[in-house]
């Protein structure tokens, strides 16, 4: 959980339950590196943004929320810098995404990846990109774009 202000916080009478952290859609702060930073929202409890400390490892990760495990689903990040790799796992998937059977990642330098092999797909991205990752459990597809 976040810490929040108590002068923001609306008299007892007030108050409206807190939201389901497990509900809300965002970054997992349970499920991460420990090189990675998840900041919470106040207002929503949510954590959207993440920052990362410097590292000598190839790859830190974390994992976003909730789970998708049924119908479609898509989301986009925004990659303020560095080599960025998104894509989906299930919970017991490895962070480094697309390195296990588990995961399916498609990373800055235009690859996509899955069980450890890294194939041409798309283009690369970096600073200032948005990348969309989409999963279609019905038609059991998952794609990725930039920039649109």
């Amino acid at each position: 959980s976040c810490a929040t202000l108590a002068s923001l916080r609306p008299p007892t009478s007030m108050k409206r339950a807190a939201p389901d952290p497990h509900a809300l859609a965002g970054w997992d702060p349970g499920a991460k590196d420990a090189e990675v930073e998840v900041e919470c929202d106040a207002l929503t409890g949510g954590h959207y943004r993440v920052s990362c400390a410097a590292t000598e490892r190839a790859w830190i990760g974390v994992r976003g929320r909730p789970g998708v495990v049924s119908g479609a689903y898509c989301f986009e990040v925004k990659v303020s810098d560095g080599l960025v790799r998104v894509g989906w796992s299930c919970g017991t998937a490895s962070l480094s995404l697309g390195t296990d059977g588990e995961g399916f990642g498609f990373g800055g330098t235009g690859k996509k990846s899955h069980m450890g092999k890294f194939l041409s797909y798309g283009v690369a991205f970096g600073e200032g990109d948005v990348v969309s990752c989409c999963v279609d459990r019905r038609r059991r597809e998952i794609s990725f774009g930039v920039n649109g």
